[in-house]
């Protein structure tokens, strides 16, 4: 396994990512994903790119190792295109504080894994859900 793909799988780990969900986002199959992350083949420099953002990681630390792993919000602005101004109201990473939201432990398992799902299998959950919703009764048309 080389540098790289090391540096591939510890960033998508961090993310909470299956290789399915990061392939899905990246738009490449799993297998790509897997090659990359065990040394047979490595990604595009274009592919790197959308790594770096998707996973939130410094572009140069995932691409040669070098530098901090995570990304600032203003390099992740600049990478995807955006100017930093607009990220003013974006929490940066270390800002985060999950003791500081009221999400219920059901809710938070629920979410981890309704997201790591691809989103073929998303639509099945929520289909299932619209048929356990309660019905609301269509209102009638006056006459």
């Amino acid at each position: 396994m080389s540098s790289l793909s090391k540096r591939i799988n510890n960033a998508r780990t961090h993310a909470g990512l299956t290789q399915e969900a990061l392939a899905e986002r990246l738009q490449v199959t799993r297998a790509a994903c897997s090659h990359w992350e065990q040394g047979i083949s490595r990604p595009s420099g274009k592919n790197l790119e959308k790594l770096s953002i998707i996973l939130e990681v410094n572009h140069e630390w995932l691409s040669v190792g070098r530098g901090e792993m995570y990304a600032s919000a203003a390099e992740t602005a600049q990478m995807s295109g955006n100017k930093s101004g607009d990220l003013k109201a974006a929490e940066v990473r270390g800002d985060y504080n999950p003791a500081s939201q009221r999400i219920d432990s059901e809710t938070v398992q629920f979410s981890k894994i309704f997201f790591a799902l691809p989103k073929t299998e998303r639509k099945v959950i929520i289909d299932l859900l619209n048929l356990l919703a309660p019905k609301t009764p269509k209102k009638r048309k006056p006459k």
